[in-house]
């Protein structure tokens, strides 16, 4: 007993190879005194080690040594742990059989140790199986077990489990909540949080929020690696390779997959290999495939399997061709095998999306009859399935409809799709969450889009756009669920960014503070992530609607369709479709504009350099005109309101001649405009102007400003802290903020304005009861916002619309003081004689000297939102 016990000691200080040496002791002391019965015990205890170890084939030789030595209740025990390790080994119904046989002895012994552990573990069998009221069930008996027993580890182990019924359930912040809460229990005990790392990399995969699953994945392998838990360390691996291949690192997924895929099967847990497998080919597929216009094979669009298209980079008859078309059979066999194999294995998601992909392989190679019943099979991955599955197998259905002509049939599909989606965006109540779904929408709302098209419908086409721009802009970040703690986090965070600033102008280290501000970053998204949504689903804005909404104005609504750019054109109070061509060379003529209008803002090189720069900047910018506006039905005169797709909402719109006399508003959706525009107009109100710390001229600007407004508020040099300037800000009817800016693409919440005592974040703007209805961002690339797949925005101008702004003026590159502060003086002047927002800035623009740096001053600002 004393060899067992220190044997289990062991193994709880995650010292699995001394803890077998232990336990084999103890087995071989029992087996000299003649105890079998110890023995078993023993044997038992060491079959759960060899399990923790990824040896899965010893540990059930183990477990049946044990069996044929013991009896009554300690059978019954040996035969719940027993049932854990079939389940890990993918036998289901045997582990399931285990548990049964288990349970009423366990009961009838009023062992509530063991019945709780039992109960919870068979929790995650039903879970995994998605049976989520008998997992529910079983958790809620096991955590009253565990309380009457007052044992906090095995409670954080029920939290554990509850996050990971609640990311099955499709509850996600609830997850994350559990998760927090499992976490804090575990660290409590001194135990590693594996596990969690795991589960949490697996729900950040389902949000489509790569990067940061990406770093859950590789901590969970690090803490799998370092308490040598061979059966984590498999699955951590699994996860990285996902998280790998949804960031678009097809190596590093190969071979996370590879490894992983080498464990299984050394472990005997072959259904956990065959999802190994799965991603492996997906990763591979992604890497050898030649490129299409559409989306790659890991999240396939199906526009081949509709249309039957032909992807190889050569011709069919040619050497290379021949091999694409071998290569693309070969993927196609092993796809439809893995499928039915993932299928039987009851990983529905998986075999779902290998299907998807088997039927545009099967359109590839022109056999339409079997993308039709491989999409069939899709369409149905049974009952009680998590929400974000349910709609990818409609996504299949509408493929399918579509591929046999039943245009009805596919758009029922999709609007069930859409709708299931949005709901469980709504739920979410942190920008970035939601952000992460749209990408989920995106694949259902393109093929709604496509078909749309393909009618020539334009109606349809914006709505189908729409509906992918509503997830993240037209619902308030909620608060977390302590505002106080994310109040001093965000202090803490602000005292380590200018910690960084001060180390980098000091030329001392900054590796300290910058690890500090991770640290804390990380907290505060892991505290606004837990905060649920109370909003509905917005309905996208009805084209009458719209069309009595503009009156005069003209819109624009662009969007993307197989790498194709549309536009769909509101003028005269009819719409119309309009095709402009790929959108690849559109987003690189984009980024050479904004290079060039950077070039000439920063004012360097003598005057005939700079004029000659500005002429290539308007050659580009005539280009894209070309393209993007030249063949759409715009009047001569009017405002127009442009609603972009992707690179296009970084293109500063004034810079395009045939716009850079009229009045445009860039909106990120047609249905927030029209929001904005309906909202009753407010009172007037106060003016609030800010000046940040080190940018020449932001003293002087405001200054100005604030002489141009009467009764106007100032705040410059040290009174122009975060605080004061929230509270200033907070109900102002505008604010007007000079300062350094930085734009965080890979981060865009974490994107700053900075202040006197450092740095203010979207998060601190979430804060604010009510936002001004205008803002004007004066200084560096505050316009600039993150787009994620499936038209999802981030950012500091984003982050402000969805919380109510009515308007939001700023430039998209940083722009020269001088010239800037005239913009500013005469934008206030004219919103002080009556302008709306976007007039105005047209007036101010006009009012500027049209030499090289107004040129580039008045082409960098954008006024976005409701104008």
């Amino acid at each position: 007993m004393a060899e067992r016990a220190v044997g289990l000691a062991l193994a709880e200080l995650h010292r699995p190879a001394d803890a077998l040496r232990r336990l084999q002791a103890a087995v071989r002391v029992a087996n000299r005194a003649s105890l079998p019965e110890r023995a078993g015990e023993a044997r038992m205890s060491a079959a759960y080690v060899l399990f923790t170890m990824g040896r899965t084939r010893d540990a059930l030789r183990e477990a049946d040594r044990a069996a044929l030595l013991l009896d009554g209740p300690a059978l019954d025990r040996l035969r719940a742990q027993r049932g854990t390790i079939r389940n890990r080994l993918g036998q289901t119904e045997a582990a399931l059989a285990e548990y049964a046989a288990a349970l009423p002895g366990l009961v009838r012994a009023r062992d509530r140790l063991w019945e709780g552990r039992l109960r919870n573990n068979r929790a995650i069998l039903h879970t995994e199986r998605n049976d989520l009221a008998a997992a529910s069930k079983d958790l809620l008996r096991a955590r009253q077990l565990f309380r009457e027993l007052d044992m906090p580890l095995a409670l954080a182990q029920i939290e554990h489990n509850l996050g990971f019924l609640a990311a099955r359930s499709g509850a996600a912040v609830s997850a994350l909540d559990w998760y927090a809460r499992a976490e804090a229990g575990y660290r409590a005990a001194g135990v590693p949080t594996t596990g969690i790392s795991i589960n949490r990399a697996e729900l950040l995969l389902a949000l489509r929020l790569p990067d940061d699953a990406v770093a859950a994945a590789r901590g969970a392998v690090a803490a799998s690696e370092s308490a040598r838990r061979g059966s984590y360390l498999a699955e951590a691996r699994l996860a990285l390779a996902e998280a790998a291949l949804l960031a678009g690192d097809a190596a590093v997924a190969d071979e996370s997959a590879t490894e992983a895929l080498r464990s299984f099967r050394r472990q005997r847990r072959e259904s956990w290999a065959l999802v190994a497998r799965w991603v492996r080919l997906r990763a591979r597929a992604t890497g050898t495939t030649a490129p299409t216009a559409g989306p790659a094979p890991a999240e396939p669009a199906g526009s081949t399997v509709l249309r039957g298209q032909s992807t190889a980079a050569e011709p069919a008859g040619t050497p290379a061709g021949v091999a694409t078309v071998a290569r693309e059979r070969r993927l196609l066999a092993e796809c439809r095998q893995l499928a039915d194999q993932l299928a039987a294995a009851r990983w529905d998601a998986a075999a779902v999306d290998a299907r998807i992909l088997a039927a545009e392989l099967a359109g590839r190679l022109r056999r339409p009859g079997l993308a039709g019943a491989l999409l069939a099979a899709a369409a149905a991955p049974g009952r009680r399935q998590p929400a974000l599955t349910r709609a990818r197998g409609l996504y299949a259905r509408a493929l399918a409809c579509h591929l046999a002509g039943d245009r009805g049939g596919a758009q029922r599909a999709l609007r069930r799709g859409t709708g299931i989606i949005a709901e469980y965006a709504t739920a979410l109540g942190s920008a970035d969450l939601r952000a992460g779904v749209a990408a989920h929408i995106a694949d259902l709302t393109g093929l709604g889009a496509r078909i749309a098209a393909d009618g020539d419908r334009a109606v349809g086409v914006l709505r189908w756009s729409e509906l992918g721009r509503g997830l993240t802009l037209h619902t308030r970040p909620a608060a977390p669920p302590d505002d106080g703690e994310l109040a001093g986090l965000l202090v803490r965070l602000r005292a380590a960014a200018t910690d960084v600033h001060a180390a980098t102008v000091a030329g001392t280290d900054p590796r300290p503070p910058l690890r500090r501000q991770a640290g804390l970053e990380a907290e505060v998204r892991e505290l606004t992530r837990r905060a649920p949504g109370h909003a509905r689903p917005t309905t996208p804005v009805a084209a009458d609607r719209l069309v009595a909404l503009l009156g005069d104005r003209t819109l624009v609504s662009y969007t993307e369709v197989d790498g194709q750019l549309l536009a769909v054109v509101c003028a005269g109070g009819r719409l119309s479709l309009h095709r402009l061509g790929p959108g690849r060379p559109v987003a690189d003529q984009v980024a050479a504009l904004l290079a060039g209008l950077r070039r000439l803002a920063a004012g360097f090189g003598p005057a005939a350099a700079l004029r000659q720069r500005r002429a290539v900047v308007e050659q580009t910018a005539e280009r894209l005109a070309a393209t993007l506006l030249a063949g759409l039905p715009l009047p001569g005169a009017g405002p127009v309101v442009i609603v972009p797709t992707g690179p296009l909402h970084s293109l500063p719109w004034a810079a395009l001649p045939v716009l850079a006399d009229r009045v445009v508003t860039v909106t990120p959706s047609a249905t927030l405009w029209a929001r904005l525009r309906e909202a009753p107009a407010a009172p007037a109100g106060r003016t609030v102007a800010v000046a940040g710390p080190d940018l020449p001229g932001a003293a002087a600007e405001v200054a100005e400003v604030a002489a141009a407004v009467a009764g106007a508020e100032r705040l410059s040099g040290p009174h122009a802290t975060v605080a004061a300037t929230l509270a200033a800000i907070d109900g102002a009817a505008v604010a007007h903020v000079a300062c350094h800016g930085d734009f965080r693409p890979g981060n865009p919440l974490f994107s700053t304005l900075r202040l006197a005592d450092g740095p203010l974040t979207a998060y601190d703007l979430q804060r604010l009861r009510a936002v001004p209805r205008l803002l004007v961002l004066s200084a560096c690339d505050a316009g600039r916002s993150a787009v994620t797949p499936g038209e999802g925005l981030l950012g500091l101008s984003a982050s402000l619309l969805s919380l109510g702004a009515a308007a939001l003026i700023a430039p998209l590159v940083a722009v020269p003081d001088d010239t800037t502060r005239a913009l500013m003086v005469e934008l206030h002047r004219r919103l002080g004689a009556g302008s709306s927002a976007a007039e105005a800035l047209r007036l101010a623009r006009a009012a500027l000297p049209d030499d090289v740096a107004g040129y580039a001053t008045a082409a960098s600002f954008v006024c976005l939102g409701g104008g």
